[in-house]
């Protein structure tokens, strides 16, 4: 299972975190937990997750992605993260596809 959460701590601040979860024994386990991407990955303010899909063995995150210019109301970019699952750690796989305006 893939759970989002969200904290919202106030006026526009929010955390993205998302948790994969399996089932051992009947139970559930937690198999990893990833925050928001560094600043590297998808512009110089915060992101926020807006899609999380598994294909073939792998989770893709979908992030805000915010040009130099800007607002804080609209990212013009999106940017995914690709993960798989190996020996109980999920380890990014390729690069972070961007795409939107420049």
């Amino acid at each position: 299972a893939v759970v989002h959460t969200v904290c919202a701590y106030g006026a526009n601040g929010a955390q993205d975190t998302v948790q994969v979860w399996a089932v051992d024994d009947g139970e559930p386990v937690l198999v990893d937990t990833l925050g928001e991407p560094s600043t590297r990955v998808t512009g110089p303010k915060p992101p926020a997750l807006v899609d999380a899909a598994v294909e073939d063995g792998e989770l893709s995150l979908t992030w805000t992605h915010y040009g130099e210019d800007d607002p804080n109301c609209c990212p013009s970019r999106l940017t995914t993260v690709t993960y798989e699952l190996d020996g109980g750690a999920l380890d990014r796989v390729g690069r972070p596809v961007i795409r939107g305006a420049g």
